[in-house]
């Protein structure tokens, strides 16, 4: 390494022992021996490190396309067609090169600058030559140094031979960035006799590198020489090569098999194939080719491969478009698409039907099919018997005119029909239930499932024959089509009783919950409970179970149960809910100056409170509703504001009429307590109480024993004056619950002069201890 980074100066080295030692002097100068070197390099060394320049420049492979000679294999960029064209680079002249096999279509050459031999240029149309026409002293001393260096690579010792080669690859970059500079200058280019500078020959944008200027100019100079060769040839809207054909053919294939595929997509474009999104073979001028072929031939003969593609290993053709057979197996992959043809790959036949399958197959292979021949002829009997399944006319697939418009029918009612079948299959698998019970199930239910999945498999399978050609392969006979109308029939009556489901399954959980909502002596919970038993009856009766008047029948008295259930539900709604005015009037009652007054009142523990809190409850409890509307009812049966449920209040009074009544209540309630304060003041034992009052107190409460009306305002010192004037008596109270059972004794019949004693003795018991005098009876 030292002795690298040296130049081979100071440190020397011992071939005969391989040892290492320092030269005081310095040793040789690897700069001076490769410049020694490069003077001796004659024209035709010079020639040959000129030729290792272009190698590196024109980025060629190690590997030559014949040993020892300076030819590769080489593509070139169609840009009219965004193909890729094969042929060879070579350095040298013509008469030097050996004839490469296979042949391809052109050559291109890199002439001797500094020994060239002579050679007569035949001015042909798909030969290329470079040129270098200015070297520069610079230039060339360069190259002589880059030569000396690679001299010294091959004599010097082992250990040195990495100086040597550093140094070769220092002058090749600056040779390399050279030519790159100066290429437009440098390079004269000849084609077809005509001599001129290469920037003369360049054409649009200058690439970037060496290789692509080289291209381009090439590509330029050939491509009328292309078009001549190839004048029916494809234009792509995406460049093509021979690195990215296999993958594209791949592709193309993937779209005619399954519709996926952008770059499939742009293939088939250029092949004229694909119209927007549709396959059309029938506008390709490639496809009408190769089945005018086949026509032509007539019968049942075949076209062979041989036929219609010819050439060497690697260079074949199709005879008349000279497409590669990878297209041409694009093609033949179309039309079997549209049904025209059959392929054969050794052996095994492609058809319309399992087109999918040349998608797991290599290109290797499909390019080496055996032949193509016309599908078999249409099978009228078995199609119009689907004509008549799928409930189309049959005679459009007797009329060759109409059969495309059969063809689309077919696919249009198959695909109409596989979709109510799935809806159908997802009732059979529920067992169609209605009114809290499945109409079908067990060996029945499983017997439909299988038949209902047959029919859906058979639809499905028509998908793929969406062409004429392709209806060629219906792989079906008169007899299997014959089994699908007998399955068709089987499910119709399935599909009735489903329709039964369909349509009264919406109205039994509904009317379920009507009958339980409702009161049991409701009217119409008796026509429910009938509806329900003929349901019942005519589910167990297939005949009435199939008949669409039992189902209609059935169907009209479900609607009618339902309608009138609602418009009776909204009646009784109304009754036991507020509405929005009655909503206004409770709020309007609640603050009357009466309950206010009994409010006031209440405070006197001796006036019998609980009908004033009794009165209020009944008011506050009133239940306020006024939103319900009758689409509300046509979704759910009851209430979703106020969850009414008329059976649980249908005892309870209107509330319209606890309203109405309210008035007379407050009235009466307010003069029966009225009453009872007056009578109280009357009782001559409370007039002594009247010196422990208050003069305020005193005053309000003889204004009103004088007027015997309650004031405008309820005052604290009228309550205050009551409450102690009371308060001198003794308040006793009877439940009359409790009385009640008292009188009633044992529940028989008894005399007046029974129920006298029962009561004295029960005035004796609960008045016992007690100051009779004093004593106050309130009946709560």
């Amino acid at each position: 390494e030292m002795r690298r980074l040296t130049s081979g100066k100071f440190i020397g080295y011992n071939k005969e022992n391989h040892q290492y030692f320092i030269e005081v002097e310095g040793g040789e100068d690897p700069d001076v021996l490769i410049a020694e070197r490069a003077e001796d390099l004659s024209d035709y060394m010079l020639d040959q490190y000129y030729f290792a320049l272009l190698r590196r420049v024109m980025q060629c492979s190690d590997e030559t396309y014949v040993s020892g000679v300076s030819i590769w294999e080489y593509d070139l960029v169609w840009q009219e067609k965004k193909v890729t064209r094969t042929g060879y680079l070579f350095f040298g002249a013509p008469n030097e090169r050996s004839t490469a096999q296979p042949p391809q279509d052109y050559y291109i050459y890199f002439l001797q600058p500094f020994d060239p031999p002579p050679f007569t240029d035949e001015e042909r149309p798909d030969e290329v030559f470079f040129y270098l026409k200015e070297r520069s002293p610079e230039f060339i001393e360069k190259l002589k140094l880059f030569g000396g260096a690679m001299e010294m690579v091959k004599i010097a010792p082992t250990p040195d031979r990495p100086i040597y080669r550093e140094k070769g690859d220092e002058y090749l970059s600056y040779l390399s960035s050279y030519l790159l500079e100066n290429i437009t200058n440098a390079f004269m280019v000849k084609y077809q006799g005509s001599k001129k500078p290469l920037a003369e020959r360049l054409q649009g944008k200058r690439g970037g590198s060496f290789k692509e200027i080289i291209d381009q100019v090439a590509s330029f100079c050939l491509s009328g020489y292309f078009a001549g060769e190839y004048p029916d040839y494809p234009s792509f809207p995406v460049l093509l090569t021979r690195q990215n054909l296999k993958p594209s053919i791949e592709e193309a294939i993937k779209y005619l098999a399954t519709g996926q595929s952008r770059l499939g997509a742009r293939v088939l474009e250029g092949l004229q194939l694909l119209d927007g999104e549709e396959i059309v073979p029938e506008k390709s001028r490639y496809s009408k080719h190769f089945l005018g072929i086949l026509k032509e031939k007539g019968g049942n003969q075949v076209v062979n491969r041989e036929e219609i593609i010819k050439g060497p290993d690697r260079a074949e053709r199709d005879i008349f478009f000279k497409l590669e057979p990878e297209f041409v197996v694009v093609v033949l992959a179309a039309l079997v698409y549209r049904g025209d043809i059959v392929l054969n790959l050794a052996g095994r036949e492609i058809n319309a039907s399992n087109l999918v399958d040349m998608t797991r197959i290599s290109v290797d292979e499909l390019v080496n099919f055996r032949y193509y021949k016309t599908p078999p002829t249409l099978n009228i009997p078995a199609l119009e018997k689907l004509l008549v399944l799928l409930g189309l006319p049959p005679g459009l697939i007797k009329n060759e005119s109409t059969r495309e418009e059969a063809v689309r029918r077919i696919q249009e009612a198959a695909l109409r029909t596989a979709r109510q079948v799935l809806y159908l299959q997802e009732e059979i698998n529920g067992g169609l239930p209605c009114w809290g019970k499945n109409l079908i199930s067990g060996e029945v239910q499983n017997g439909y499932k299988k038949l209902a999945g047959e029919y859906k498999s058979f639809l499905e399978s028509l998908r793929p024959y969406n062409s004429v050609g392709r209806l060629k392969q219906f792989p079906y006979q008169e007899a299997d089509v014959a089994r699908q109308l007998d399955i068709q029939k089987r499910l119709q009556d399935i599909d009735k009783i489903a329709l039964l489901a369909r349509e009264l399954g919406s109205y039994g959980a509904y009317l379920m919950t009507a009958e339980a909502v409702l009161p049991v002596d409701h009217p119409l919970v008796q026509e429910l409970q009938d509806f329900k038993d003929d349901y019942q009856r005519g589910i167990n009766d297939r005949s009435k179970l199939l008949s669409s008047s039992f189902r209609q029948e059935m169907s009209r008295r479900a609607k009618d149960l339902k309608k009138r259930y609602i418009e009776e539900y909204i009646h009784l709604h109304g009754k036991r809910r507020l509405n929005r005015r009655e909503e206004e009037r409770r709020a309007r009652y609640l603050q009357d100056r009466r309950f206010k007054a009994l409010k006031c009142l209440s405070e006197i523990k001796y006036l019998p409170v609980n009908q004033y809190q009794g009165l209020l409850n009944k008011v506050r409890s009133l239940i306020s509703c006024p939103d319900l509307t009758k689409a509300e009812l046509e979704v759910q049966a009851i209430c979703p504001h106020c969850h009414f449920r008329p059976a649980e209040e249908w005892e309870f009074p209107a509330v319209g009429l606890v309203l109405s009544q309210l008035d007379l209540e407050l009235d009466n309630m307010l003069g029966n307590w009225c009453r009872i304060m007056l009578d109280f003041l009357a009782d001559p034992g409370v007039i002594f109480s009247f010196e422990l009052l208050e003069t305020e107190q005193k005053r309000v409460v003889k204004e009103f024993q004088a007027r015997k009306k309650l004031p405008g305002e309820i005052s604290e010192d009228f309550i205050q004056g009551m409450q102690l004037l009371f308060q001198g008596l003794d308040r006793v109270t009877f439940s009359v619950s409790e009385l009640k059972g008292v009188l009633s004794g044992d529940g028989g019949p008894c005399t007046v002069e029974e129920i006298k004693r029962r009561f004295a003795n029960y005035l004796d018991k609960v008045l016992r201890g007690h100051d009779r005098e004093k004593v106050r009876i309130i009946i709560e």
